[in-house]
């Protein structure tokens, strides 16, 4: 229709997966251990195309150092075999003989996925939401809060340290059913400050402080069987959450 919708990155990393685990399912080249990498505030809907074709998937800490740490150990291992890999933030990689977030290549198998799709009488916008009709609706925000200089270093750790302390029971009236603080619990990856809670409905979210920027970052996710519901969810939390946090001194 001339107009231009902008995917954001949980999104593209739907779209590749379910053309990737077709295509290889197609040509007869899946293979049976087959494995998937994602970060820990990456969204969870490819998961679900993953189980159809018996792709086992793997979190492992944000940045493509952690991501690329695995297919390094499955070379030897022969464990698994590396399939792609993907963060939130834009960055994917298919195959492993580039052991980092790629854009050469990931730009070339999405103009191939446009192209097959076109091809097809249809666009990604299509493809996205028949998925979307067919897993639930995934909907995802991630709020970057500034905070710069010293004060607003310990502005940061003073909300993690609150938080860490006096946990969330319940999120607008949805209970809370899991929480993972990757600093102090035995998750099986480095220690990293990061607190994720998984909540009844199978919603979620995650508090990080940046690395690199003088920022904390929240990351919401929510599933429902309509865009208008799971797009209310994400607002719901989100505004709870922000309530809190201004709310810490």
């Amino acid at each position: 229709k001339g107009e231009y919708f902008a995917f954001n990155g949980n999104q593209i990393g739907v779209l590749l997966i379910n053309y990737i685990l077709n295509g290889l399912s197609d040509t007869g080249k899946l293979p049976k251990n087959g494995a998937i990498v994602k970060s820990i505030v990456t969204g969870d809907m490819a998961k679900k195309i993953a189980d159809e074709f018996n792709v086992e998937f793997f979190d492992v800490l944000t940045g493509f150092k952690n991501i690329a740490e695995l297919p390094n150990k499955w070379e030897k291992s022969k464990e698994y075999e590396f399939i792609f890999g993907y963060e939130e933030s834009i960055g994917f990689n298919f195959g492993d003989f580039v052991r980092d977030k790629d854009a050469v290549i990931s730009s070339m198998i999405i103009a191939e996925m446009a192209g097959y799709y076109k091809n097809k009488g249809t666009t990604l916008v299509d493809v996205l939401n028949d998925l979307f009709a067919k897993y639930g609706y995934y909907k995802e925000d991630l709020i970057s809060i500034v905070m710069e200089g010293a004060s607003g270093q310990e502005k940061i750790e003073r909300i993690m340290t609150e938080i860490r302390n006096n946990p969330f029971d319940e999120i607008s009236s949805i209970n809370v059913s899991e929480i993972t603080d990757y600093k102090l619990d035995d998750t099986g990856l480095e220690k990293s400050n990061v607190l994720k809670y998984k909540l009844e409905d199978g919603s979620w979210f995650a508090l990080r402080p940046s690395g690199t920027e003088p920022k904390i970052k929240l990351y919401i996710y929510s599933k429902s069987n309509s865009k208008k519901d799971s797009e209310e969810k994400v607002k719901k939390i989100k505004d709870y959450i922000l309530d809190r946090i201004e709310s810490i001194d």
